[in-house]
């Protein structure tokens, strides 16, 4: 959600799928705290952000983009980064998970040398851009080194909108994947994403105002819906199916596990079978 904005309805089930379709409910537009530099700059120009005509050409570059990724090679890329982590001692999936998504898009990038330094650029963007936290120092130098990585591709902005999607949505539906095939855990929910209404907009039996937020309850939809779903839906998967892979080739067994007050996991320690 954002910051010095509250929400005037929360919009759950087939109502947040309606919200979600809404041609009057845009993306919030970036929040004041948010200074101009060079991250301001990235966000303005992702995808995500973008609406009506601007969204769907941005969205079906990112689209193109995405077509060409081989998913076989990512899901081979996820279960040998994860295959790093089954050294025989105990492992934390909670934590491996903040470094196995960018770790494989790196290798598919062609960019392992690298993959410390883009998975340390993409959690800066994902506090700022994805979590709404004030922008610092590090995070305009990690955007504008991501934008000088890619500086090759035809639309830098494609990739680096790749990396930094993938580092929290891949990290969270990793653990929920994990979660769900090791334990009888229900996964946790998909959290929460806004919109603000651009005229009067009435979903279910609410009617908002124009310039009023709302907040939209992704739950059951992993990877949204309407004209802003993930569009790395199959690449997500495919890195996850590698996880997965690596785990039940491994010999490792659920010792212990733990979530929050939302049933968001918190643990889950996973250890080799003697």
């Amino acid at each position: 959600m954002m910051k010095g904005m509250e929400a005037v309805q929360t919009f759950t089930g087939a109502d947040a799928v309606q919200a979600l379709s809404h041609p009057k409910l845009a993306p919030p537009p970036r929040p004041a705290h948010f200074t101009d530099g060079a991250a301001a700059e990235l966000r303005d120009a992702m995808a995500r952000f973008a609406w009506t005509a601007e969204h769907a050409e941005r969205r079906s570059v990112l689209v193109d983009f995405v077509d060409t990724i081989d998913l076989a090679n990512v899901t081979q890329a996820a279960a040998a980064v994860m295959a790093e982590h089954l050294d025989g001692t105990d492992v934390d999936v909670a934590a491996a998970s903040w470094t196995v998504p960018t770790y494989t898009l790196a290798t598919v990038f062609g960019m392992a040398n690298q993959r410390e330094q883009l998975r340390s650029d993409a959690e800066q963007l994902a506090l700022t851009i994805g979590r709404n936290h004030p922008p610092t120092e590090q995070t305009n130098a990690a955007a504008t080194r991501l934008m000088t990585v890619f500086a090759e591709h035809a639309d830098p902005v494609v990739p680096v909108s790749l990396l930094y999607q993938n580092h929290d949505a891949s990290s969270q539906l990793m653990r929920s994947a994990v979660l769900a095939a090791y334990t009888n855990a229900a996964p946790p929910g998909a959290g929460r994403t806004a919109r603000v209404a651009t005229s009067n907009v009435t979903v279910g039996t609410a009617t908002v105002q124009p310039g009023q937020l709302v907040a939209i309850d992704l739950d059951g939809m992993p990877f949204g819906a309407g004209p802003h779903r993930c569009p790395g839906q199959e690449l997500a998967n495919s890195l996850v199916a590698g996880v997965l892979q690596a785990l039940n080739d491994s010999g490792y067994y659920v010792d212990q596990h733990s979530s929050d007050a939302n049933g968001y996991p918190t643990r889950l320690i996973m250890k080799a079978s003697q």
